[in-house]
C-alpha cells in the first residue's frame, strides 16, 4: 500500500511542478467486450445474493468497495443472469462472490519519482494490473464453481508514447468504469457457460427438415415389338 501511495504522490508532484508534463489514461485491449456469439441466455434465471469487495494489493480497500459497488451491482443486474441481485439471502441460497485486486506494479513508484524529478522530460508508463475473480455456489452443499479474468489501466507521464493495444480514455475514472464493466461482463459470461452453473441455454427454434422428394414408381418397359397384340 505504502508504495501505491507514494508512486500517487510522485505522479501528482510531476503534474504541479511541470507544466509540460501531462498524464493520460489508456485501457488494454485485451481482454475487450463479450462478443454476441460468447453470451448464454439463462432459460430460468434464479436469484443470487452479491458480495462484492475491491482491494488494493491484496488488502481491503473499503473506501473504494464503497464507490464501485452501485456500479457492480447495477451491472450484474443488467446481465440478465440472474432473476434478483440482492445484498441479503435469496431462496435456494445461491451466492456469488466478486473480488478486483488493483496490483500496481512495484516498480511504479521510480517511474513516478523518474518523471517527477526529471520534470517530465523522461516519460514513464506505468500499468495498474487488475485480477478479478468470481466464485459462486447455486445452493447450500454444491460445488463453488470459480472464474477469474485479468484487466490493466495505463498511464503515461510526461513524453512517452502512446502504449500499444491499449484505448485511451478521458481520465482515470472512465478508465477503471470500462475496466469494471468489462471484467463483470466476461465472468458472468464465463459462469453462465460452465456446466456447473445449471444454466440451459435458450433453445433455438427447430429446424424444419426440407420436405423429401414424392416416390414416382417407374412405369413398366413396353413389351418388344410395340407391346402385346
Amino acid at each position: 500500500m505504502k508504495y501505491i501511495v507514494a508512486w500517487v504522490l510522485a505522479v501528482l508532484a510531476s503534474l504541479l511542478f511541470v507544466g509540460s508534463a501531462s498524464a493520460k489514461s489508456f485501457v488494454d485491449l485485451t481482454l475487450g467486450d463479450v462478443k454476441a456469439e460468447e453470451r448464454v441466455t439463462v432459460a430460468n434465471p434464479k436469484p443470487v445474493q452479491l458480495l462484492f469487495q475491491f482491494k488494493t494489493a491484496g488488502n481491503l480497500n473499503a473506501r473504494a468497495t464503497k464507490f464501485l459497488k452501485d456500479r457492480v451491482t447495477a451491472q450484474i443486474r443488467s446481465n440478465g443472469a440472474f432473476s434478483e441481485v440482492s445484498e441479503q439471502p435469496v431462496s435456494g441460497g445461491a451466492i456469488m462472490q466478486i473480488t478486483i485486486d488493483n496490483l500496481a506494479a512495484p516498480e511504479a513508484v521510480g517511474q513516478g519519482v523518474a518523471a517527477g524529478l526529471t520534470f517530465g522530460l523522461a516519460g514513464q508508463l506505468v500499468a495498474d494490473n487488475y485480477e478479478a475473480t468470481l466464485e459462486y455456489v447455486s445452493g447450500p452443499d454444491t460445488k463453488a464453481v470459480s472464474k477469474t479474468v485479468r484487466h490493466r489501466l495505463y498511464t503515461t507521464i510526461g513524453r512517452h508514447a502512446d502504449p500499444q493495444n491499449a484505448v485511451r480514455v478521458r481520465n482515470a475514472d472512465e478508465g477503471i468504469t470500462m475496466i469494471v464493466r468489462q471484467v463483470l461482463d466476461r465472468l458472468v459470461t464465463d459462469l453462465t457457460r460452465d456446466v456447473g452453473f445449471g444454466a440451459v441455454a435458450a433453445p433455438s427454434p427447430p429446424t424444419e427438415a426440407a420436405p423429401a422428394a414424392p416416390v414416382t414408381a417407374s412405369e413398366p418397359a413396353p413389351a418388344p415389338g410395340g407391346g402385346a397384340r
